[in-house]
């Protein structure tokens, strides 16, 4: 659409969250489907979903927070369109909550023999009928999200925030009570979004389907035309495909993805081995393959990451350690991707050669700031 999508720039001492440039003569394409979002803090999220714009989201279909927009979708359409049995579609499925069935106490045993309980936490748990039906579709892409979840960090957070028994104890995240409270004011928006524009409304249906596909990783969704086609073509029209410096774009795309490792430290510049394992009719990659080194508890190791394409976008990560889990790749990523920057001319002109007689001074300067504080420490004593 001609726009520049800008993430948190400042403006004086003040940051704004995020603004779009635009040429004056681009016109942003608009779904001809009505879609009332007016008023709602989430109205840009919305938008984008429902005009099919996965380019330009900076929420991640791995972020717990899309996970639970998703889930708020499920249960507000639950509650106002599938409770009543006699109109809800016949396919809908009952869809389940996570159940703690059986508890353990976590023991600390110290050299002379004795050790002290703490707090219980839950060692087994069980899907429970909730009494809500969801479309079966959306109710598999539902149950796909909270699988990536599924680790204590997730299951100890919402027991806290549920006011469970079981207390949280995984990493640090900040007050409960405003998570709750965030969490309700998504919930409420999609009840009064669905509320507003109907169970059945046109517009409602394309957003929903296109929740549906963010959820499952796909790079774009159903255009306002009405098309599901990638926004930017890979190719452009006209032009030959050439393949990127496939080393240097997934380097970036494991950083991408380490930053969210809680104990694991990639290592920097490890990338190797990395092949187009397969391509698709226009000869562009469809998954790519290479090694890669982490430091961990166990030392300095080596594992393997399969990265896999739609239509010529990066779609899911696949680190061997869990080989079925797709991890998104970082949005901005994928825009640099798109646009040609992991192509070795262009890797060339963003990465120029260092400049000796630049670094001869940097040098210099560095020792002669080093010199002078030496100085004043010696005039202090």
């Amino acid at each position: 659409d001609d726009s520049i999508r800008v993430a948190n720039p400042k403006f004086g001492s003040d940051y704004c969250k995020e603004f779009r440039m635009f040429k004056a003569q681009a016109v942003v394409p608009e779904s001809p489907l009505p879609f009332d979002t007016k008023g709602f803090q989430y109205q840009p999220f919305m938008t984008m979903i429902m005009q099919g714009d996965f380019f330009a989201l900076g929420l991640s279909a791995d972020d717990s927070r899309f996970n639970e927009l998703f889930g708020a979708y499920l249960y507000a359409y639950a509650e106002q369109c599938a409770a009543d049995p006699k109109t809800r579609p016949a396919d809908f499925v009952e869809m389940t909550n996570l159940q703690c069935v059986e508890k353990g106490v976590t023991k600390t045993y110290y050299r002379n023999g004795t050790f002290s309980e703490s707090a219980p936490y839950c060692t087994q748990w069980k899907d429970v009928p909730s009494g809500y039906f969801a479309d079966p579709q959306l109710w598999e892409v539902k149950k796909t999200l909270d699988q990536r979840f599924l680790d204590d960090t997730y299951k100890y957070m919402f027991a806290a925030i549920k006011g469970s028994d079981l207390p949280y104890r995984g990493p640090r995240l900040g007050d409960f009570k405003k998570i709750a409270e965030t969490a309700a004011l998504r919930a409420q928006e999609m009840r009064t979004l669905i509320e507003r524009n109907g169970c059945d409304a046109p517009g409602l249906m394309r957003f929903q389907e296109n929740l549906r596909l963010y959820g499952q990783n796909m790079p774009f969704g159903i255009r306002p035309n009405g098309n599901l086609e990638p926004a930017v073509p890979i190719p452009r029209p006209g032009a030959k495909y050439e393949d990127p410096d496939i080393t240097a774009f997934l380097e970036e795309l494991i950083k991408g993805e380490a930053r969210t490792w809680q104990v694991n430290k990639y290592i920097l510049q490890s990338v190797a081995g990395a092949q187009v394992r397969a391509r698709d009719e226009a000869g562009r990659p469809r998954e790519l393959t290479a090694r890669y080194g982490y430091g961990g508890l166990g030392g300095a190791r080596t594992a393997e990451v399969r990265v896999t394409f739609v239509e010529g976008y990066p779609e899911c990560l696949y680190f061997s350690d869990h080989p079925q889990t797709c991890r998104s790749p970082d949005k901005m990523l994928v825009a640099r991707y798109v646009h040609g920057y992991f192509s070795p001319q262009s890797l060339v002109t963003a990465v120029p050669a260092p400049d000796a007689g630049v670094d001869e001074q940097r040098q210099k300067e560095r020792e002669i700031a080093a010199q002078n504080r030496r100085n004043r420490r010696e005039a202090l004593r």
